[in-house]
């Protein structure tokens, strides 16, 4: 959005015009429905809060209703609130509602001279013909579909089957009958076809930030990028660049598409995640970090957007590092980017120019080569070689409140005890890096510790305050003769589409698990972070005890079609292996009247996994009824028991079973869902894979009856 009078373009910052870069996603503005103006970057609508005169502007929430979002045009430069005299001007700079109709008050589209009022393509196309050619192809061999203008092929409208893979179908064309959605038809077809005028955006010169890249990152035009093949799903790839600065790879020209393939060790059998992706809107695809979208580089037959829509992310392959879209849950390698860094190490290699890079000679490398030339002892390698002098560590000082964090962090995510700060190795350890530092006590760390939760806490109620919709899951178990209750929240991202969880709590329970205990604490957990009204259903296994909690204390709606808590299957033998849990029949459930006082629950829906396990646990019992099978099945489970035992309670049994069998026996657990499954599996592999001979010799040498 260009201002005639001031030279300058319309930000998502609002504050004031700022110099125009076609580049920038800040200054994409395109119309949505309703008359509004939808910017790219901040996914919000242009509005203002009241229809004052010099009232600035704002981003609000898009919304039909809303007519202070609603715009319209007069003339071809002049742009209004939609049905008011007041216009969209600049004041000082600064963008305003105004009744001036001025040059102040004209825009046009940047680098054309088309208005601001211009129109999508798709929506004034308006014929009688059904089918029109576009500027789409892959008339170039090399390369996937692409637009005839050099426009980069980023949104997709294909129609239900399309595009097809026949040979021939080389051009789109627009099917209007479809709601103007593509297909792909043989060139020699005759249609209708739609043509686009418009001036070229004036090319500016690349933004290079002058700066360092750290070892091992490599450098150029102003970033620094680095790629990873230990595999990876899309997001947990992106996390991974994101804790280091930066974000997954983001490609906007030829000539860095270029150095990606030619300059970081690329190889033409490398499959790499790159940041390009259409999981927040479907079939339009934009850089994850952001980035502008002038560039594409699609492998032949791409994007398919197969798998039922489901291939939301983009990868690069093959000898030119070319793109095709696939499921983000497969794992792949991945190239991280981010900017250089302003401050320098020895090793770092700095940044001068947007093309070539100038490196320095990593040191190591130099005596590497020297080292390996040379007839000097020592040793390199374990298996022997050449020496190199070990470099000095570089002279960092970090202050004691980063080393403290560290440490908090480095016991938090290793779930260490707190004694490991006052241990004799820890301490020397700190202190070989940093003499200076005073080591914390384990009280000093209970305390950090304990403050950090709570600010953690305060950030996920504030994060928790703008969700609607909230699953949570909770269970009880015990360790080490003490009772705890878990519970976790659940809920999915609408504008990305992104399921979201987190933990609640992991607190101590005391006394025994009664009905109404269980209900007082998750009571007191949904009400601690505000969710209580959010929650739509509370998923736990079967035991009796929740059952009944839920049974009394859930208020359910009139009418609600819950699942009928009383013909559950009674899991009575897992409460038992379980400390200190009130046993309820299921049964007396049926007798109890529903009532919502005391505590609020909110609805409640079982585990299907673990009902399913209870079934199959019964269901197996009941085959025992044929006496043959029950003598058969018995002789079998003895045999088999009397080897889980053995291998558990003998070191030699253990290595007769490894050296006759080459695998270890699964010792079967009752309160571990599927083991007794995998103990039998386990044995059956055993015979498939190294034969029934293996099994008799390791019975005979246990001495086992068979």
């Amino acid at each position: 959005m260009y201002n005639v009078d001031y030279n300058k373009c319309m930000t998502s910052s609002l504050e004031r015009l700022v110099t125009c870069n076609p580049y920038s996603n800040t200054q994409q503005f395109r119309w949505t429905s309703e008359n509004r103006i939808l910017n790219t970057f901040t996914k919000k609508c242009l509005g203002v809060g009241s229809k004052t005169v010099g009232r600035t502007l704002q981003w609000l929430k898009c919304q039909d209703d809303n007519v202070l979002q609603k715009w319209q045009c007069h003339g071809d430069t002049l742009l209004g609130l939609k049905n008011e005299s007041l216009y969209l001007a600049v004041i000082a700079g600064v963008p305003v509602i105004s009744k001036s109709s001025g040059t102040k008050s004209k825009w046009t589209i940047h680098g054309t001279l088309n208005s601001i009022c211009s129109k999508p393509y798709e929506g004034i196309v308006q014929t009688s013909q059904s089918e029109l050619w576009t500027g789409l192809n892959k008339l170039d061999v090399t390369s996937g579909w692409q637009w005839s203008n050099g426009q980069p092929l980023r949104y997709l409208k294909w129609l239900s089957g399309y595009p097809t893979t026949q040979p021939g179908y080389n051009c789109g064309v627009l099917k209007n009958a479809f709601g103007s959605e593509w297909s792909n038809e043989p060139c020699s077809e005759k249609h209708g076809y739609v043509c686009q005028r418009g001036h070229s955006v004036p090319s500016l010169p690349p933004v290079v930030n002058t700066g360092f890249c750290h070892s091992p990152w490599i450098p150029y035009s102003g970033n620094c990028y680095l790629l990873h093949r230990n595999k990876k799903t899309w997001l947990e790839a992106r996390d991974s660049c994101l804790r280091e600065g930066g974000d997954l790879l983001s490609i906007i020209s030829k000539e860095e598409q270029s150095f990606v393939i030619t300059q970081l060790g690329y190889l033409k059998t490398d499959e790499l995640w790159i940041g390009f992706n259409d999981r927040k809107i479907q079939m339009l695809f934009e850089w994850s970090d952001q980035s502008s979208v002038p560039f594409a580089s699609w492998e032949v037959r791409e994007p398919s957007h197969s798998a039922l829509h489901a291939e939301d992310c983009v990868l690069m392959r093959g000898e030119e590092g070319k793109w095709a879209d696939d499921v983000c849950e497969k794992k792949y390698g991945f190239v991280c980017k981010k900017p250089t860094s302003s401050k320098a190490s020895n090793n770092d290699t700095a940044v001068t120019s947007p093309g070539c890079k100038t490196r320095k000679h990593r040191p190591l490398l130099k005596e590497y080569l020297a080292a390996t030339s040379s007839k000097k002892k020592g040793t390199l390698f374990a298996d022997g070689g050449s020496s190199i002098k070990q470099r000095k560590l570089e002279d960092t000082k970090a202050s004691q409140k980063t080393i403290d964090l560290a440490v908090v962090n480095f016991i938090v995510q290793g779930l260490h005890p707190f004694g490991v700060v006052e241990q004799t190795g820890f301490v020397d350890l700190i202190h070989c890096t940093q003499p200076d530092y005073t080591v914390m006590s384990r009280t000093t760390l209970r305390e950090r510790i304990d403050k950090c939760t709570k600010q953690m806490k305060e950030k996920l109620k504030n994060a928790m305050q703008t969700v609607k919709y909230i699953a949570t899951t909770t269970d009880c178990w015990t360790a080490h003769r003490q009772s705890f209750i878990g519970v976790t929240a659940h809920w999915i991202k609408p504008d990305t589409l992104e399921r979201k969880s987190v933990a609640l709590a992991c607190k101590r329970l005391k006394g025994t698990h009664s009905y109404d205990m269980l209900a007082s604490a998750l009571n007191d957990i949904h009400s601690e972070y505000n969710i209580r009204e959010k929650i739509v259903r509370t998923t736990t296994d079967n035991a009796s005890n929740f059952i009944k909690a839920f049974r009394v204390y859930a208020c359910e709606d009139e009418g609600s079609s819950t699942e009928d808590e009383s013909k559950g299957v009674n899991d009575s033998e897992e409460e038992d292996a379980e400390e200190e849990t009130e046993g309820v029949e299921v049964e007396a459930l049926m007798e109890e009247e529903d009532e919502c006082s005391e505590y609020q629950l909110p609805k409640h829906h079982r585990c299907a996994c673990h009902v399913l396990n209870l079934i199959s646990t019964v269901d197996a019992r009941k085959a025992e009824s044929n006496v043959m099978y029950k003598k058969i099945s018995r002789a079998a489970f003895a045999k088999c028991s009397a080897l889980w035992n053995k291998s558990a309670r003998s070191s030699t049994a253990a290595e007769v079973i490894e050296r006759e069998c080459k695998l270890q026996l699964i010792r079967p657990v009752e309160t571990r869902w599927n083991s007794l499954f995998l103990a039998v599996e386990r044995i059956l592999r055993i015979i498939r894979e190294s034969g029934e001979g293996a099994v008799r010799a390791v019975t005979i040498a246990l001495k086992v009856p068979m």
